[in-house]
Parts: structure tokens; sequence; C-alpha cells
């Protein structure tokens, strides 16, 4: 096979992105919150799908945003300001390499490499949300058992009749990680290129979520390890986050 295979390379995170940052735009939506108004913490903020979130949100107007990144990377954080400063110039950013920081944060996504979890419970204040994309998870299992928090896995698409026929404790037959998902999409549209290798751009994150949706492919059930999300959760983290506004 050696000369005659030539695969095609690609890291999945373009559609992990906008799968990502769909999910905290579908929840700002459901609880009715300000997105002027809500500071939005990026945990893994200079890592190639935490700094695509931060740009895709900027460019949706969302302008109140804390960095989190550990303090070997935090060198990494001034050109990440620039960036953004570029898309808004009145954007507020404030930088952190303590976890601890996010303790007043409205809306978490986490994009670490760690291998063990990095949120815990002490973390997040009452009416928190977490989009949790890393595997492993960044969020504790005792997260889960918060009544008063909201912590989901962020990188989840339904893809219609497409089973992955793998134990991933994933709550629908047919739901995928969206890094799978980018796959799925290019080989479909006989993609005969690489796709994102490094980073990838605004560019590349619109056209592979086009293709997807083009696809019947959508975001799955909002849901985490132990339980997909009822109603009555969204309810509940819905009357604290209005008594916390108040």
């Amino acid at each position: 096979m050696v000369g005659k295979v030539k695969p095609k390379i690609t890291t999945g995170h373009a559609l992990t992105v906008h799968t990502v940052t769909s999910n905290l735009f579908k929840l700002v939506e459901l609880f009715k919150v300000d997105k002027n108004k809500v500071l939005v913490a990026i945990v893994g903020a200079t890592g190639s799908i935490g700094s695509s979130c931060l740009k895709v949100l900027a460019r949706a107007g969302y302008d109140n945003f804390l960095l989190v990144d550990i303090e070997r990377k935090a060198h990494f954080f001034d050109d990440l300001v620039v960036e953004l400063k570029k898309m808004n110039p009145d954007i507020k950013i404030k930088t952190s390499s303590q976890i601890i920081s996010i303790k007043v944060a409205d809306f978490i996504i986490t994009a670490t490499n760690t291998p063990e979890a990095v949120i815990t419970p002490d973390d997040l204040k009452s009416g928190a949300v977490v989009i949790d994309d890393a595997q492993p998870a960044d969020v504790s299992l005792e997260v889960f058992d918060r009544e008063d928090v909201l912590a989901i896995e962020g990188g989840l698409l339904y893809t219609p009749d497409i089973k992955n026929h793998f134990n991933f404790s994933l709550k629908d037959k047919y739901d995928n990680f969206s890094c799978m998902g980018e796959v799925i999409v290019l080989a479909t549209h006989e993609y005969n290129d690489n796709y994102i290798i490094n980073k990838p751009t605004l560019e590349n994150i619109d056209k592979i979520s086009s293709m997807a949706h083009d696809m019947g492919f959508r975001l799955s059930k909002f849901q985490n390890v132990k339980e997909v999300i009822s109603q009555e959760k969204l309810d509940h983290i819905d009357n604290i986050i209005k008594n916390n506004v108040k």
C-alpha cells in the first residue's frame, strides 16, 4: 500500500468549534440573557479550540471575556488579545492562570488537553453554565451533583442514521462527537484534501458547519455523563440566573 494510499488529514476542530459555540448561543437564547452582560470564560483559551471559540463569539458580538490557561502558555495571551481587539476595539478581556478565577463567570467553555479534571464544584458560582469539550472531561464528576449549576458535553452532534457502534456513553444511538462528524462530512462530500491541520479559520468553521447542516446534522440533546438534561433542570438554572441578575 506504500505509495498508493494518500490519507488526508483534519483535526476535527472546525466543526467542534461550531458545535461548542452553537451550544452556548442556544443556552444564552434559552435563558434569555443579554450577551453583552454575561462574562464568558474560556479555559484552555490559547489552544486551537479555545482561541477559535473566542473568535466566533467575538464575531457574534460577545464582548466580555475571561481567558484562562496554564502559566507556561500565558505569553500567548498577548497576541490573542490583539487579534480580538482588532475584531472589536471595545471588547473587555481579562486573563488568568488560576482556575478559581472562573468563579465569577456566567458561562464557561472548557477545552484543555489535561488528562484529569480541572474544574471542581468549588470553582463555580451558583447558576454557572459549563460547556465542556475536553476528552477526558475537564469537569469533575462532583460538579454534576450540584443542582445549582449546569454542565453539558459541548462537542456532540446528532447525526441522523449514522451510528458510531462504540460505547461512548452518549445518550442517543445517533449521537457522535463533532470531531468525528467533521470526518464524516468531508468523506460524504468526497473532499480530497487536508482540511484542518493547525488552528481553523472562521472560513473553515463556516464552511464545514454549512456542509454539516446540509446533511441534517444538528446539536444533540443537552447531556453529560450523568444524564440527559431535563426541562426541570433547565428551568431551575433559568430561575437561578434570573435571581442573579436581580
